[in-house]
């Protein structure tokens, strides 16, 4: 796959589309990534989360779907 630099304000980055954050499971938002050069190649790394990421996801399902019932408990 060829890819080109797209201009973001005064930096430069690559897009990295939907199908395949998907299929790496990368939540943009929260995946963190080591970035490194080794010869002539840019070399993008995962980060090793403490907790796992399916995890995370299960909380976060869990939480969308008993929203109303953890705000009440909440509140007291």
């Amino acid at each position: 796959m060829r890819k080109r630099l797209t201009a973001i304000g005064n930096s430069w980055a690559f897009i990295i589309e939907k199908p395949i954050l998907d299929a790496m499971s990368i939540q943009p938002k929260e995946t963190e990534f080591e970035m490194k050069t080794v010869d002539n190649l840019i070399v993008l790394e995962r980060v090793k989360s403490s907790v796992d990421d399916s995890f995370k996801q299960r909380v976060r399902r869990a939480m969308t779907k008993h929203d109303k019932t953890l705000r009440k408990l909440a509140a007291g």
